[in-house]
């Protein structure tokens, strides 16, 4: 059972929701070319069904039978996060800094340590969805592609900010990769050659990751998902993740259905709305911001979303 999509688009509370509801065991973004030795190789690659890269299938069928095991995977948390460098505490806001990383680490150890005997696995990817054909077909996988309006995924990258959603470093991952340059006839290639905003770089990166997986979904039997379907209707766009994946449906836990998950910002977690309406985005978005967005939709032919409209061009999950 495969969880995927683009970072900040839902994924990890999808996870959540299903493992603690039927008693899973998640396996937590093993392709963190930060965290997971060998996983730089396959994170953001683009393999089609009938292909293959070095060593491929031995990465991912240790995942795929749980033979995996790390802090990040297992704990969603880094070891080096919880060992400064010499100079770190030459700060005075080191000290309270490196506290709150220790109570989170903890508090991470006794929330998921206990998941790791749980037998049936389901594995959540947020470096994966140009894979996601070769993984279906290599291994027989069900996977659910979870997408969300790219303007609130833009939103979200730009307002939290810092090393891990930087426009820049997360572009040049998809230009220095030729095989980037021909997908869909060829329509990133100009576009990664350009100067672009940190709004247009995060849309282009959107673009490329979402794209063809949607386009692919029903050829590859993916079971597509938007986040805003999944916040709007809720329990009977749950029951289909649930079938999806042969679990038992129903007996949701609507408190866990309308929390958000550990991932999520601390101001969205303290917010009394918990899961945040879909729509929320479009009022902290600055207007250039959404002209970016929408003129690199444009160029790449997006037609299920639009920047100036809160919903995809389709009624429910497909």
């Amino acid at each position: 059972m495969i969880i995927a999509g683009s970072g900040r688009s839902g994924t990890t509370w999808v996870l959540d929701v299903l493992a603690r509801t039927f008693r899973l065991r998640p396996i937590f973004e093993p392709l963190h070319p930060g965290a997971i030795k060998g996983a730089k190789a396959y994170a953001w690659k683009h393999v089609a069904p009938g292909g293959d890269l070095a060593g491929m299938d031995a990465f991912f069928r240790e995942i795929f039978t749980g033979d995996i095991s790390s802090c990040w995977t297992d704990l969603r948390f880094h070891p080096a996060e919880l060992i400064p460098p010499p100079d770190f505490f030459r700060r005075t806001e080191s000290a309270k800094l490196m506290l709150h990383r220790w109570i989170n680490a903890f508090d991470h150890y006794r929330t998921y340590a206990p998941l790791r005997a749980r037998s049936r696995i389901i594995v959540k990817f947020i470096r994966a969805n140009l894979l996601l054909g070769w993984l279906a077909q290599h291994f027989d996988a069900r996977v659910l592609l979870l997408v969300r309006h790219p303007g609130a995924v833009v939103e979200s990258k730009l307002r939290l900010g810092g090393f891990s959603w930087d426009p820049g470093r997360l572009l040049d991952v998809y230009r220095q990769d030729e095989t980037i340059h021909h997908l869909r006839g060829g329509v990133y290639r100009d576009l990664l050659s350009r100067e672009l905003t940190s709004a247009q770089a995060l849309a282009l990166h959107w673009c490329i990751e979402n794209q063809l997986p949607i386009a692919e979904a029903k050829q590859n039997g993916y079971l597509l998902v938007h986040y805003e379907d999944l916040v709007e209707r809720g329990g009977p766009v749950w029951d289909r993740i649930a079938q999806f994946f042969d679990l038992s449906s129903g007996g949701w836990d609507q408190d866990l259905l309308s929390r958000p998950s550990q991932q999520a910002s601390a101001t969205w977690r303290d917010n009394e709305l918990a899961i945040d309406s879909h729509q929320s985005w479009r009022h902290r978005i600055q207007t250039k911001d959404l002209e970016d967005i929408q003129s690199i939709l444009t160029e790449t032919d997006e037609t299920l979303y639009s920047a100036y409209e809160p919903l995809p061009r389709t009624a429910t999950a497909t």
